[in-house]
């Protein structure tokens, strides 16, 4: 198409706002779009477009979006190729296979872009000062790529970035411990999917507006006192750390804000008193799916906001729950001990003064009798699962402490004489 040959086409171009020329089998961008002046989106998706030009975009001065995702653009994006770009708002080159290497100063001068997707391509390394002028953006997407080490002053001034992926670079074993200085807004941050083993003290020291962080799927092996000095962080996301097997007394005794914490599916093997000291605003603990034989006494006291604790499929020794072991919880509205197969034992007070508990499940354990006041003082409890249990005796207090209208489920408990199901 050549926009030289119509002087009436020629002033249709220069009026064009938008264009999707995704999908077109295009091998290089056209030269007409140089000549769309008024352009504000260009989408130049799912092509086969392998070079971009450097200048290409250069008089295209009111364009905000521009996305070039799912191409074969290889090797390095160049210096020169967003010239001029002033307006530029999102910039999408992600799914290029192909591409490997951003030149420092590949997006320079894009002074009011906010959003960058580079993820799905085999980028290796990132340069310092790659990002360094563009103090607007907000989300930097970087997942899916062959990044092996995050190096200081990677992202420097960047004073409005508030989330930054990094997950799935499945060679990302380091973390520099100034990789993530001078991100004072930065809100969101996932490392989830890489081969990080540790967490050096000073990585997190400048992220004082992290609210979320994602360390799920590394082989982190420690959380060490005072790595995570983070006070705002209300999610913190651990789970697939399988060599993760101990937490250290204080290893969240810096985030007080924290509100959620998944420890699922990592190694550990006890959980001591003082772990979850100083967590007020804490909701939520998930450790299933680990190796638990030991809970201490206290080791889940004083969480005044916590709402639910989950310890189901632990392959542990969790034989047995002692009175003391969930103190001072006026919250807690579920706990989960399903599938622990040793659970054996439930000893007086095992449950009690839980003001708030409505859901207590206790199915597909090995517990074969429950004593006289394992459950007391809990006047919300509206749900006892106790579905496939050995269960052979129950004394006949055991559960003349609940409130009436407690459904106990003791379907495939062969050996009582209740009902499968009943209320109290």
């Amino acid at each position: 198409m050549d926009v030289n040959s119509d002087p009436k086409t020629h002033t249709w171009y220069k009026k064009l706002k938008k264009i999707d020329l995704r999908n077109n089998d295009l091998k290089n961008i056209p030269n007409y779009i140089s000549k769309m002046i008024s352009l504000k989106k260009l989408d130049l998706s799912m092509n086969k477009i392998i070079n971009i030009p450097p200048g290409i975009f250069k008089k295209l001065l009111k364009l905000e979006i521009l996305d070039l995702s799912r191409n074969d653009i290889a090797g390095m994006i160049k210096p020169g190729v967003f010239l001029n770009l002033s307006k530029l708002r999102e910039l999408n080159l992600s799914y290029n296979w192909r591409l490997t290497t951003l030149h420092p100063k590949a997006f320079y001068n894009l002074s009011l872009l906010e959003k960058l997707d580079l993820s799905e391509n085999i980028i290796r390394e990132i340069k310092a000062g790659t990002f360094v002028n563009l103090p607007k953006l907000k989300t930097l997407d970087l997942s899916e790529n062959i990044i092996r080490e995050i190096k200081a002053g990677t992202f420097v001034n960047l004073p409005k970035l508030k989330t930054l992926d990094l997950s799935d670079n499945r060679k990302l074993t380091t973390l520099h411990p100034k990789a993530f200085s001078d991100l004072s807004s930065l809100e969101i941050l996932y490392l989830n999917g890489n081969k990080i083993t540790e967490i050096k003290s000073d990585t997190f020291f400048s992220l004082p507006s992290l609210q979320k962080l994602d360390l799920s799927y590394n082989e982190i092996s420690e959380i060490k006192a005072g790595v995570l000095n983070l006070p705002k962080l209300r999610i913190l996301n651990l789970w697939n750390n399988e060599k993760l097997t101990t937490l250290h007394p204080k290893a969240f005794s810096d985030i007080p804000s924290l509100e959620i914490l998944d420890l699922s599916n990592t190694n550990i093997e006890e959980i001591r008193s003082g772990v979850f000291t100083g967590m007020p605003k804490l909701k939520k603990i998930n450790l299933s799916r680990n190796r638990l034989f030991f809970l201490d006494d206290e080791a889940f006291y004083n969480l005044p906001s916590l709402e639910l604790l989950d310890f189901h499929s632990n392959y542990g020794e969790i034989y047995e729950i002692v009175g003391g072991t969930f103190v001072n919880l006026p919250k807690l509205k579920e706990i989960n001990l399903r599938l622990n197969r040793k659970l054996t034992i439930l000893h007086q007070k095992a449950f009690s003064d839980l003001p708030s508990l409505e859901t207590l499940e206790l199915s597909y354990t090995n517990i074969g009798f429950i004593g006289e006041g394992a459950f007391k003082n809990l006047p919300k409890l509206k749900e006892i699962n106790l579905r496939d249990t050995p269960l052979t005796t129950l004394h006949q207090k055991a559960f003349s402490d609940l409130s009436p209208g407690v459904l106990i489920d003791l379907r495939g408990t062969k050996n009582i004489s209740k009902p499968a199901v009943y209320q109290t």
